[in-house]
C-alpha cells in the first residue's frame, strides 16, 4: 500500500511541476483545455499577436498561458478576463486604472468577468495585475523579466520569483492583416502565470471560464481575441460582444487526491489479499 501512495504522489508532483518559463506552452497545457486563434493581427506579425489561451489546474493551483508576443513602452496590454463564480459583469469596467476606456467590450453567452488579469511591458519588464470587478480593487501581483533573465519585482498576493514568466522570441503563429488564419497552433512560446486558488477564492470541481485579447493602452482593441473573432479588422472604439470562452473544471485539492491515493491503495491491498 505504501508504495501505492508513493506513486500516486509522485503522479501529482509530475503533474505540478511543469516548468513556468514561457516556452513548450502547449505541451506544458496538453492535458488542459485551451482555444487558439484563427485571425491574423492587425496589431503587427510578431509585435502583437495572442496565438493560443491555455488552462489547467492541480493542487490548489490554477496555470494560464498564452502563446504571444507583446510590445513594450506603448502601452499595449494583454487582458485575461476570468468568471470564476456567481454575479459579476457582463460589461468590461470602462473607468477602472488599465480597463480604462474598455467598457465597449461586452460579455454574452452566460460570461460574467469577476477578475481581470493584466500583463504590459515596460524596459523589459512584464508588469502583472489582478483586479477584483466585484470588490473593485486592484493587486499588484509583481513584475518578471521578459525572456527568463530571472528578475523578479515582488508584489502582493505572495507570488514568488518563478510564479510568471514571458517569453517574447516567437516568430511563428498567426501573420499579419485581417484575414482567417490557421497558424496559431505553430506558437509554442509566450506568457504563463500560476496563481493559488485563494486569491480568487476558487474551489475543486468549479468551472473556471476566460477569455483574453491585446489592447492598446487607451481602450483601442486589436483583432486579437481568443477565442477568435473569425476574421476581421481590429475592433477599435467599436461595440464587441466576445460569446465564446475556454472552460476548465478545477482539479480536486491536496487532500482529495491523498485521500484517492489512499482509497486505491487499499484497493489494491484488498486485491492482494485475496
Amino acid at each position: 500500500m505504501k508504495r501505492y501512495i508513493l506513486v500516486m504522489a509522485a503522479a501529482c508532483v509530475s503533474m505540478a511541476s511543469a516548468n513556468t518559463d514561457g516556452v513548450n506552452i502547449p505541451a506544458d497545457f496538453a492535458a488542459g483545455d485551451f482555444a487558439y486563434q484563427n485571425t491574423a493581427t492587425g496589431f503587427g506579425d510578431n509585435f502583437n499577436e495572442l496565438n493560443g489561451l491555455f488552462l489547467r489546474s492541480n493542487l490548489g493551483t490554477i496555470f494560464m498561458g498564452a502563446t504571444a508576443n507583446l510590445e513594450q513602452n506603448n502601452g499595449n496590454r494583454i487582458i485575461i478576463a476570468m468568471d470564476t463564480k456567481a454575479g459579476g459583469a457582463t460589461q468590461m469596467p470602462g473607468s477602472f486604472g488599465f480597463t480604462s476606456g474598455q467598457g465597449h467590450l461586452f460579455f454574452g453567452g452566460g460570461f460574467a468577468v469577476d477578475y481581470v488579469l493584466h500583463m504590459n511591458i515596460f524596459n523589459g519588464i512584464m508588469y502583472i495585475d489582478l483586479y477584483d470587478v466585484q470588490g473593485n480593487n486592484n493587486m499588484y501581483l509583481g513584475g518578471t523579466q521578459v525572456n527568463g533573465s530571472g528578475g523578479w519585482d515582488p508584489g502582493q498576493g505572495g507570488m514568488q520569483p518563478g510564479s510568471a514568466a514571458f517569453n517574447n522570441t516567437n516568430t511563428a503563429g498567426v501573420g499579419g492583416g485581417n484575414g482567417m488564419d490557421g497558424n496559431a497552433p505553430t506558437a509554442t512560446t509566450g506568457f504563463e502565470i500560476e496563481l493559488p486558488w485563494n486569491l480568487m477564492g476558487l474551489n475543486e470541481n468549479e468551472q473556471f471560464c476566460a477569455m483574453a485579447y491585446i489592447t492598446g493602452g487607451d481602450g483601442f482593441f486589436s483583432n486579437q481575441f481568443v477565442p477568435g473573432i473569425g476574421g476581421g479588422d481590429n475592433i477599435g472604439r467599436n461595440n464587441y460582444t466576445q460569446n465564446s470562452y475556454v472552460c476548465h473544471t478545477l482539479a480536486p485539492e491536496p487532500a482529495s487526491m491523498f485521500a484517492l491515493g489512499i482509497g486505491m491503495g487499499a484497493l489494491a491491498l484488498r486485491r492482494r489479499r485475496r
